[in-house]
């Protein structure tokens, strides 16, 4: 009779085994599944509140990324997840140490995301402001156009307000993780404790 872990070795989906190329989150995200304790921790989230699909919607995301973005869950995900994942876990390598996590009072929702500007905005836009576009994407080594896009918005025709044009991805909240910690990407200044 074979023993249960190597059951699972053999049989669990190639991109679902945990792996060191994970991020934290992702790894133990990945330990949920290997162990069948995903759909339970996603029951005792507070994101459950939020959105009473969101059990359908992680799992279909938490597959969507693993086949095509190998390190993390999609931002809003992030958002709605930081509560209970430090928002720093999905862009930290299992080889790296997490940064400490910063603390925050929630104060608003996943609909305002899009058209408020974080702690990392604001820090950006600082960097930004003080040596020029050109020297910081030369810097950090990122396309200009990029950093442009990160801190500017646009009118968003279905919704009727200003929302960002893109939201910094994973390579993008790596380059910048020295001098902008990651978390702040998903606090607001209202939120920060002092």
């Amino acid at each position: 009779m074979q023993n249960i872990d190597e059951y699972i070795s053999e049989t669990a989906i190639p991109y679902l085994r945990p792996s060191d190329t994970d991020t934290h989150a992702m790894y133990e995200l990945k330990m949920l599944v290997q162990n069948r304790l995903l759909t339970k921790y996603i029951y005792s989230l507070d994101v459950m509140k939020q959105d009473p699909n969101i059990e359908k919607k992680l799992w279909n995301m938490f597959l969507y990324a693993k086949s095509h973005v190998p390190k993390k869950l999609p931002n809003y995900f992030i958002f709605m997840l930081r509560n209970d994942i430090q928002p720093a876990k999905w862009y930290t390598p299992k080889n790296e140490p997490v940064p400490e996590k910063i603390k925050f009072t929630p104060k608003f929702s996943a609909d305002v995301w899009m058209t408020k500007r974080t702690v990392g905005h604001e820090k950006l836009y600082e960097i930004m402001k003080a040596n020029g576009h050109q020297k910081v994407a030369d810097d950090f080594d990122v396309p200009k156009t990029q950093l442009r896009n990160v801190i500017g918005q646009r009118f968003d025709k279905i919704t009727g307000r200003r929302i960002f044009k893109c939201f910094p991805e994973y390579h993008f909240v790596r380059a910048f993780k020295e001098v902008i910690h990651p978390d702040l990407w998903f606090i607001f200044p209202e939120e920060l404790e002092q």
